[in-house]
Formats: structure tokens, C-alpha cells, sequence
């Protein structure tokens, strides 16, 4: 009886050793149907874009790994001999320590950077609590995404076109600019009450670190539903002091985050109040056409409100923009709005360009450089261009990252009050 129990006894421990083995790594198993081919899938980290890869045979892959924690990545799926537009598929997914499946049909898969497709299906990841509870915030932020895909679709709301349409065109263009604008807040509603009900959870803290860095390029890679919206809506959505002051109450309250990760969301909520509405400008300095070095506040006139444009002369997009803006200067430069151009052209290398494409251009406001090192661009987290801010006539922020018919509209609001 003793031998028995003892065999038994050490039965139990083996399991117990086995099971803490198994909760201390994963493996990611792929099981897709829709593919004979070989292909090669790549689990990346959106961050660090450290990666795991493995070949795919017949729809069939396997990875393995150790995690801490749940944690986000990108999984990218590509078979070869083929149009890689149509072939490389991606989505966000979380993986964490156990036995996780993806399976799924690889031709149903959204295609990476078809922004336009509403009809797509994500792999259904098995074996991740983390994953599930993403899926959920995404299910219930995908409607209003896809409805302003749908806008988009119908109503052109690039303000590369703007300056082209006729006033019949722009104000139906405005009107839709507001639907998409009544989505977004839509959509912020849904992040904020998905963050203090899943306060405890790492997409939650994932979430909030992605809405307050400000920064739509690295959100994007955070948040599935951002890479749509940002495209739509034409404006980077900042989440006001109140509303990060109780995410991260929420979470440290959970228990489930370390001081120093809470102290992160700390330093990104401060940052935040930078971006708000009222808050003072940042100021920095820039460089003039003949190499004189001044604070841009310098430059801004009393009284008026000041519109910053951040280009470069090698920027399509800043260049397209270029004719809107002018109309705007047009429209509204006798009513007390200044322009007032950054470039990031390299004063030193690219001088040149700067000088061509000005004179090409013909901008009938100041002209500035400040390359992405600088102060001024550190100040507001500027990686991507063009990047506009609006400064009232006390110095302080009206908007920033604004653009397109957005801007429209809240130029009306100042300029054509009764």
C-alpha cells in the first residue's frame, strides 16, 4: 500500500512538473485551411519588432517561445509566387504561456494595408485569455470603423481633393467630416469603457499606453481598429487629463501592474496635458531662409491665430496639401489667421530642395526649417508629415495633428460664428 501510495505521490509531482512547464512557455500552432503552398509566418513584436519565424506547409506551422507575460504581436502570414498584395495577410493577436491555435481560412484574412476592406475575417486564436478579451473590444469597435470606411468610400474626405470641389461638394463633404468626427467620439467611448471594465487585464494596459502616446503610427500598431480610423477621421484623437487620470487609477487599483508600468502611463498622461485643448505651445527654435535662428512664437502676430504646418519638400501628401491649405489662408487670413511653414528638409543637405519646391509652391506666408531632432518636433512627438497645429491668439493650443476637411471645420466654428 505504501509502494502505492509513494508511486502515486510521485505520479503527481511529474504532472504538477509538467503542467508548470507547459504554463511557462507556449506553442502557437497553425492549422489554416485555403493554402497548398509553402509560406513563411513571422510573429513580430510591434514595438521592439524583435521577431519568431516559422515555414508553413500546407496551411500547418508551429513557433515556441517563453513569455512573462500575455503580450501583443503581429502575425504575419506570406506565401511566396504570388502578388504580395494579395498574399500577405496580417493581424494583431496575444500570445501567452499554454497551448494556443490559429486556425481560419488564409484567403478570408485581412491583406496588410487594405485599409478599404470591411469584409475580412481574423484568424480565430484559441488557447489566449488575453486574446479573447481583445477580440471583444474590437467587435465592439468595429462597427463604427467600418461605418466610416463606408463614408470614406462614398465621399472622398482626402484633403488632397478639397481644394478642387464645389461648394455644393465641400459642405457635402463637411457634413459627412461630421458623421466621421461623431464616430470617432463613438469609438473613444468604447476604448474608455473597455480600459476601466478590463482594468486588470494587459490588453486594458496596452489600450491606454497606445491612446496616450499620442503618436497615430505607434497606436496603430497597438490597436487593430486605429490603422482604419486614423485614415478616416483625419485627426489624432488625445484622451483628456480626466480620462487618463481614471484609467490609470483603475489599473494600479487592479494590482495586476508594476509601479514602474504605472508609472509609465504616469509620464504619458503628463504628456497628454501638453496636447489639450488651452494648453500653452511648445515653443522651439527654427531656422529662416538666410540661416537666422529664432524661437517660432517670435513670429506669431498679436491678436491672430496662428495655423503650423509641418512639410518637407520630399513629402507627397505635405505637398498635395499645399493648395488647401492656400485656400484656407485665402479664406480667412483678413479674419486673423496666420500660416507659418516647418520644414524638416536638412538645412545642410537639402537646402536646395527646401528652395525649389518653396518657389514652386508659392506659399504667401513664412517659411521655416527644423529638422525631426529638434526641439520644436520632440515637443509634440512629430515622426510622420504633414502634421498641423492650430495656436489661439493667447499662444495656447486649439488642435493639434489636424488636417483635411477636419480643419474645415474647425476654422468655421472660430471664424464664422454669428
Amino acid at each position: 500500500m505504501n509502494k502505492i501510495l509513494k508511486i502515486v505521490a510521485i505520479l503527481l509531482i511529474v504532472v504538477s512538473i509538467i503542467s508548470c512547464q507547459e504554463k511557462s512557455s507556449y506553442t502557437f500552432k497553425g492549422e489554416l485551411s485555403g493554402i497548398v503552398e509553402k509560406g513563411l509566418v513571422r510573429l513580430v513584436d510591434p514595438i521592439s519588432n524583435e521577431e519568431d519565424t516559422a515555414e508553413m506547409v500546407n496551411g500547418n506551422f508551429v513557433i515556441n517561445g517563453q513569455l512573462e507575460q500575455p503580450k501583443l504581436y503581429r502575425l504575419y502570414i506570406a506565401v511566396p509566387n504570388v502578388p504580395p498584395f494579395s498574399t500577405l495577410k496580417s493581424s494583431l493577436v496575444y500570445i501567452e504561456n499554454g497551448q494556443i491555435t490559429c486556425t481560419g481560412n488564409f484567403n478570408e484574412f485581412e491583406n496588410y494595408y487594405d485599409y478599404s476592406d470591411t469584409t475580412s475575417i481574423r484568424p480565430v486564436i484559441t488557447g489566449s485569455e488575453a486574446n479573447i478579451l481583445y477580440e471583444e473590444y474590437l467587435s465592439n469597435v468595429r462597427p463604427y470603423v467600418n461605418q466610416a470606411a463606408v463614408i470614406s468610400m462614398n465621399f472622398v474626405t482626402d484633403s488632397v481633393l478639397s481644394h478642387q470641389k464645389t461648394e455644393v461638394e465641400l459642405q457635402k463633404a463637411h457634413k459627412n467630416q461630421r458623421k466621421l468626427l461623431g464616430l470617432q467620439k463613438r469609438r473613444d467611448q468604447i476604448l474608455n469603457d473597455f480600459i476601466l471594465k478590463h482594468s486588470g487585464s494587459q490588453v486594458a494596459y496596452d489600450l491606454a499606453f497606445a491612446a496616450m502616446s499620442m503618436d497615430s503610427h505607434y497606436e496603430e500598431r497597438i490597436d487593430e481598429s486605429i490603422a482604419k480610423a486614423v485614415s478616416y477621421y483625419e485627426s489624432i484623437s488625445i484622451p483628456d487629463s480626466k480620462k487618463t487620470a481614471n484609467w490609470i487609477s483603475a489599473l494600479k487599483k487592479s494590482g495586476s501592474f508594476n509601479p514602474k508600468q504605472i508609472d509609465t502611463l504616469e509620464i504619458l498622461s503628463k504628456r497628454c496635458l501638453n496636447f489639450e485643448k488651452g494648453a500653452p505651445f511648445m515653443d522651439g527654435k527654427v531656422c529662416s531662409i538666410n540661416g537666422d535662428t529664432i524661437k517660432l512664437s517670435s513670429q506669431f502676430t498679436e491678436g491672430n491665430y496662428t495655423l503650423i504646418d509641418f512639410w518637407a519638400s520630399w513629402c507627397g501628401y505635405c505637398r498635395d496639401d499645399i493648395p488647401h491649405i492656400k485656400k484656407i489662408y485665402q479664406q480667412y487670413h483678413s479674419k486673423g489667421l496666420d500660416v507659418i511653414s516647418v520644414s524638416a528638409d536638412e538645412i545642410n543637405k537639402s537646402k536646395k530642395a527646401w528652395l525649389k519646391a518653396m518657389e514652386q509652391e508659392n506659399m504667401p506666408w513664412a517659411q521655416y526649417q527644423a529638422d525631426f531632432n529638434s526641439e520644436l518636433f520632440t515637443n509634440y512627438d512629430i515622426t510622420g508629415i504633414p502634421y498641423l497645429i492650430l495656436i489661439d491668439p493667447n499662444g495656447n493650443i486649439v488642435k493639434v495633428g489636424i488636417r483635411g476637411y477636419n480643419l474645415d471645420i474647425v476654422l468655421e466654428g472660430i471664424f464664422n460664428r454669428d
